[in-house]
């Protein structure tokens, strides 16, 4: 009874070292192996960030005011973000590549709030357009200009610059808005419904100019693929080392079993 005690005892103190030894490898491993707080494909953040552009694009060609897409685009940006700013930053490349995206997509960000509030400004704009020019004619308010409707042809020039921005319809919707400021300084009072219209114009103009440049710029930004390499490279590694170390604690599990029972093997021969 004594000898079976001593052996269950042993056998006990035997596997609670090997337990022991095993867990406090596990807690080195788990504490000096390279973080990132969670799993990032880097080929995600590349190909949401072109989404993104898309989606803008969209929008502006559109004037749609429903940017439930893009929005949800950058909150997949912003979470993936956090991911990739929590990796473990070893050495100077990384730490400056770490940095330069999330300088590029803290900007972009901030240029996409400007392009929503722009494009919502604008479709008010140019929805509000044709109302203004008739209220300009319910109140019998005209301007001939080369024997043309001038109001009529800002109306055009407007729709024309917005469907396709090029310098040409810039120039002749610039001029639009010189000559609406002629007519407003030369009155004895400015005319309220011409106000109202020129401001709309100016809208036009201003706002079209801002979000083609904003959209112009996330197309043609790539700035951050060297830096997105390098990160992904090294949490590739990073991915690789661990899966390598898990191989190695694993590989021992099966090695203290092995040594456990070759243990029991030895204890029995000696005490029975």
């Amino acid at each position: 009874m004594k000898g079976t005690r001593l052996i269950i005892l042993i056998l006990s103190i035997l596997l609670l070292t090997i337990s022991s030894g095993l867990l406090f490898y596990k807690n080195l491993f788990l504490l000096e192996s390279p973080t990132t707080g969670g799993k990032v494909d880097f080929e995600e953040l590349r190909y949401t960030d072109l989404q993104i552009n898309a989606s803008a694009a969209m929008l502006r060609k559109n004037l749609s005011a429903d940017s439930t897409l893009l929005e949800s685009e950058v909150s997949r940006i912003k979470e993936l973000m956090n991911i990739v700013t929590d990796v473990n930053k070893s050495t100077p490349e990384l730490s400056n590549s770490i940095t330069k995206i999330r300088l590029y997509f803290d900007k972009k960000i901030r240029d996409l709030d400007n392009f929503q509030t722009g494009l919502i400004e604008l479709k008010k704009a140019v929805d509000a357009l044709n109302p203004a020019y008739n209220e300009l004619n319910r109140n019998k308010i005209k301007f001939s200009l080369d024997n043309r409707d001038f109001y009529r042809e800002c109306v055009v020039d407007a729709l024309f610059y917005i469907s396709l921005s090029n310098k040409d319809n810039e120039a002749r919707l610039s001029e639009d808005k010189k000559i609406l400021g002629q007519i407003l300084s030369f009155a004895k009072a400015p005319n309220p419904y011409i106000q109202k219209f020129s401001v709309y114009i100016d809208i036009i103009l201003k706002r079209t100019k801002e979000i083609d440049h904003l959209t112009e710029n996330f197309n043609k930004d790539i700035s951050i693929n060297n830096e997105l390499m390098i990160v992904g490279k090294y949490y590739k590694e990073s991915q690789d080392a661990k899966v390598h170390d898990g191989e190695v604690f694993l590989s021992m599990i099966f090695g203290a079993i092995v040594l456990y029972l070759i243990a029991v093997v030895v204890i029995l021969r000696k005490l029975t």
